[in-house]
Formats: structure tokens, sequence, C-alpha cells
């Protein structure tokens, strides 16, 4: 089976720091031979995207990045190739849009059940989720932030997300994820989820939190503690 790795987003002191992702690896005893960098949800701004993971991911890594292809077969043969398919941050919507219309949505189906490492952080995580709250049409009024909405991802996990919970105004993620049925995740920035089963958590900061929304228990919210290997 696929790793499924959700990463909740990146504070500004790690903006340009990947031992979230290195912690990762650790755990999983995995020394990826290439990354394949996916930065359509950042459309049309995907050169930015790059440069951000370029200064990010350490020189040691191969990484391929996935920007423009002519065929499906050329998705096909990049994912196949890879060992860690990385989807970045952006646009939810902008990005499910593109996975479906170029039908990377089916090459993602068919490697699920492969060792790769799929990970997602933001617009990339709600991607592989039932459905998540995305910001595309929220705004800001008198210093807070309002309507979010959900975003129906390619659902690969069956789970609903909230990337960046610690920010303004998505603690409305609390009443929305009682409409779906669905364990929910409230995901904070420099914090990740690595699904191998039961949700294993990553941190970056300790004062950073993952919530689970329990849909057997009324969504009852509880917190989920790292756990070091």
């Amino acid at each position: 089976m696929a790793y499924f790795a959700l990463i909740g987003g990146r504070s500004i002191p790690h903006l340009t720091d990947f031992t979230l992702e290195e912690k990762i690896f650790s755990y999983l005893n995995f020394q990826p031979k290439k990354i394949l960098f996916i930065p359509l949800a950042a459309y049309p701004n995907m050169k930015d995207a790059i440069n951000k993971f370029k200064a990010l991911v350490p020189k040691d890594y191969a990484v391929e990045y996935l920007t423009e292809f002519e065929a499906w077969a050329d998705v096909e043969l990049a994912i196949r190739n890879s060992d860690v398919i990385y989807f970045s941050g952006g646009c939810a919507e902008e990005l499910v849009r593109l996975v479906r219309e170029y039908k990377i949505d089916y090459i993602l189906e068919q490697y699920k059940d492969t060792e790769k490492l799929f990970m997602g952080i933001s617009a990339g995580a709600i991607l592989f989720s039932k459905f998540g709250m995305g910001d595309r049409y929220s705004y800001k009024d008198k210093g807070h932030n309002y309507n979010y909405q959900m975003v129906e991802g390619i659902g690969l996990l069956p789970i609903t997300i909230c990337p960046h919970y610690d920010h303004d105004g998505l603690d409305c993620y609390n009443k929305e994820v009682k409409n779906y049925p669905y364990d929910g995740y409230a995901i904070e920035d420099d914090t990740a989820i690595l699904f191998q089963g039961s949700p294993i958590i990553f941190k970056q900061d300790n004062k950073k939190s993952v919530y689970l929304f329990d849909s057997k228990n009324t969504y009852l919210m509880s917190p989920i503690y790292e756990v070091k290997k």
C-alpha cells in the first residue's frame, strides 16, 4: 500500500525547512531516489512554486518538476519513475480541476497499492481527501477571515481535512465537518499526518497540534499526539 503524508502548511520560520518531510522519510526508513514535485495548485505561477521548492529541498535529493506535458503517458511515466509524488500548495479547486482534466487521478489510483509515498501540502493535502477546507473565496473584514468553503478532492483517503487550522477563521471547520460521513482532521501549520493504518503525527513546532473529529463519536474533537520512533 502507498503511504500518504498530509502537511498542514508552513509558518514563516519554516518556509525553507525540509525537516518535516525528512522526519517522515526517517520514520519509514525511506531514502527517496526521486521526488516528483507537481505544482499544479500554483497555476499559473508554477515557476514561483518550483523556485520555492528548490530553496526548500536539500541538494542531495533528486527532484523532477512536472508542469507541462503533452500526453497522459508523460505523467504516468513520471509518476512510475518516482518514489515520492509531492503536490504543492496553492488553490485546491484549481489543483483538483487540473488533476481531473489531465486524468492524473486515474494514474494515482493505479499506484495506490504500491509502496510510493504520496505527499501534499495545504491544497495538495486536500487533493487526496474526500473534502477539505479551502480558502479561495475567503475574505477579511474588520480583522477577521470569513467564507472558507469545502472543496471536493479525489478521495483516495476517506477523510475530510482542514489545513492551516491555526489560521484565523478556520474554526468554522468544527461545524462543517459534521456534514460529512468521514473522520475529520484539522492540521495546523508545521505539522503533518502520515496515514499508515492509524494516523501518525509529525511536528516541527511542538506548540502546534493536529486534531481528530471522530465521525463514530458525534465528531468529538481530540488532539492526536506525535509518536516518537
